[in-house]
Protein backbone atom coordinates (compact mmCIF):
# COMPACT_ATOMS: atom_id res chain seq x y z
CA UNK A 1 0.00 0.00 0.00
CA UNK A 2 1.19 3.77 -0.79
CA UNK A 3 2.59 5.88 1.96
CA UNK A 4 2.04 9.31 2.60
CA UNK A 5 4.70 11.88 4.67
CA UNK A 6 2.71 14.74 5.70
CA UNK A 7 4.38 17.49 6.92
CA UNK A 8 1.88 19.58 9.81
CA UNK A 9 3.28 23.16 10.01
CA UNK A 10 1.29 25.13 12.12
CA UNK A 11 1.64 28.68 10.63
CA UNK A 12 2.42 31.74 13.20
CA UNK A 13 1.59 28.96 15.83
CA UNK A 14 1.76 30.95 18.87
CA UNK A 15 0.14 34.08 17.82
CA UNK A 16 -2.58 32.31 15.88
CA UNK A 17 -3.25 30.01 19.38
CA UNK A 18 -3.68 33.65 20.61
CA UNK A 19 -6.62 34.25 18.27
CA UNK A 20 -8.59 31.50 19.18
CA UNK A 21 -7.91 32.35 22.65
CA UNK A 22 -9.05 36.48 21.62
CA UNK A 23 -11.75 36.42 19.40
CA UNK A 24 -11.53 40.49 18.87
CA UNK A 25 -7.79 40.04 17.75
CA UNK A 26 -9.10 38.01 14.65
CA UNK A 27 -8.40 40.89 12.47
CA UNK A 28 -5.40 42.61 14.14
CA UNK A 29 -2.00 42.55 13.57
CA UNK A 30 -0.79 40.39 16.43
CA UNK A 31 2.31 39.17 17.68
CA UNK A 32 3.82 37.69 20.37
CA UNK A 33 7.04 38.68 22.24
CA UNK A 34 9.01 38.97 24.95
CA UNK A 35 9.30 42.05 27.35
CA UNK A 36 11.67 44.42 26.16
CA UNK A 37 12.07 45.68 29.67
CA UNK A 38 13.36 42.45 31.01
CA UNK A 39 15.22 41.14 28.01
CA UNK A 40 15.70 42.10 24.20
CA UNK A 41 11.82 42.15 23.24
CA UNK A 42 11.96 39.42 20.35
CA UNK A 43 9.01 38.95 18.28
CA UNK A 44 8.70 34.89 18.23
CA UNK A 45 5.68 34.92 16.05
CA UNK A 46 3.89 37.37 13.94
CA UNK A 47 0.52 36.69 12.52
CA UNK A 48 -0.64 36.96 8.63
CA UNK A 49 -1.53 40.41 9.37
CA UNK A 50 1.31 41.74 10.78
CA UNK A 51 3.66 40.05 8.41
CA UNK A 52 1.83 42.53 5.71
CA UNK A 53 3.32 45.13 7.60
CA UNK A 54 6.82 43.93 7.07
CA UNK A 55 7.04 42.35 10.53
CA UNK A 56 8.99 39.06 10.87
CA UNK A 57 9.86 36.71 13.35
CA UNK A 58 13.22 37.08 15.47
CA UNK A 59 13.05 40.95 14.77
CA UNK A 60 13.20 43.52 17.81
CA UNK A 61 9.88 44.47 18.92
CA UNK A 62 10.51 48.02 18.70
CA UNK A 63 11.31 47.63 14.88
CA UNK A 64 7.78 45.72 14.82
CA UNK A 65 6.24 48.78 16.65
CA UNK A 66 7.90 51.08 14.21
CA UNK A 67 6.74 49.19 10.93
CA UNK A 68 3.22 48.79 12.81
CA UNK A 69 2.33 51.39 14.84
CA UNK A 70 -1.31 49.19 15.66
CA UNK A 71 0.63 46.16 16.39
CA UNK A 72 -0.90 44.27 19.26
CA UNK A 73 1.91 42.59 21.85
CA UNK A 74 1.46 39.53 23.36
CA UNK A 75 3.57 37.92 26.23
CA UNK A 76 4.33 34.13 25.73
CA UNK A 77 2.88 31.42 27.28
CA UNK A 78 5.15 29.11 26.76
CA UNK A 79 3.42 25.98 28.54
CA UNK A 80 -0.10 26.97 26.45
CA UNK A 81 1.25 26.13 23.60
CA UNK A 82 3.37 23.00 24.39
CA UNK A 83 -0.37 21.62 25.72
CA UNK A 84 -1.85 22.44 22.49
CA UNK A 85 1.17 21.01 20.22
CA UNK A 86 0.72 18.02 22.58
CA UNK A 87 -3.26 17.66 21.91
CA UNK A 88 -2.48 18.32 17.87
CA UNK A 89 -0.46 15.83 17.92
CA UNK A 90 -2.67 13.34 19.94
CA UNK A 91 -4.89 13.55 17.22
CA UNK A 92 -3.05 13.20 14.24
CA UNK A 93 -1.37 9.71 16.58
CA UNK A 94 -5.47 8.52 16.53
CA UNK A 95 -5.20 8.22 12.75
CA UNK A 96 -1.16 6.97 12.76
CA UNK A 97 0.99 5.40 14.58
CA UNK A 98 4.09 6.87 13.10
CA UNK A 99 3.91 10.51 14.36
CA UNK A 100 7.16 12.50 14.81
CA UNK A 101 6.90 15.54 16.88
CA UNK A 102 10.09 18.11 15.03
CA UNK A 103 9.40 20.84 17.41
CA UNK A 104 6.47 22.44 19.14
CA UNK A 105 4.24 24.06 15.60
CA UNK A 106 6.01 20.70 13.54
CA UNK A 107 4.87 17.86 13.18
CA UNK A 108 5.75 14.47 10.93
CA UNK A 109 3.17 11.84 10.02
CA UNK A 110 3.11 8.55 7.87
CA UNK A 111 -0.19 7.65 6.90
CA UNK A 112 -1.20 5.04 4.59
CA UNK A 113 -4.01 6.66 2.85
CA UNK A 114 -4.81 10.32 1.79
CA UNK A 115 -6.24 12.58 4.04
CA UNK A 116 -7.96 15.60 3.41
CA UNK A 117 -6.65 18.70 5.92
CA UNK A 118 -8.59 21.69 5.69
CA UNK A 119 -8.08 24.75 8.24
CA UNK A 120 -7.17 21.96 10.47
CA UNK A 121 -5.60 23.91 13.00
CA UNK A 122 -8.27 26.54 13.31
CA UNK A 123 -10.81 23.43 13.93
CA UNK A 124 -8.52 21.95 16.94
CA UNK A 125 -8.20 24.81 18.44
CA UNK A 126 -11.60 26.25 18.50
CA UNK A 127 -12.79 22.42 19.45
CA UNK A 128 -10.53 21.67 22.14
CA UNK A 129 -10.28 22.76 25.78
CA UNK A 130 -8.12 26.39 25.75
Amino acid sequence: MERTVFLIDMQSFYASLEKVFRPDLEEHPVVVAGDPEIRSGVILAACPEAKKWGVQTAEALWEAENKCPRLTVIQPRMQTYLDASVEIAAVFESISDQVEPYSVDVLLSLHQRYLIVYNFFLICCKTSRY
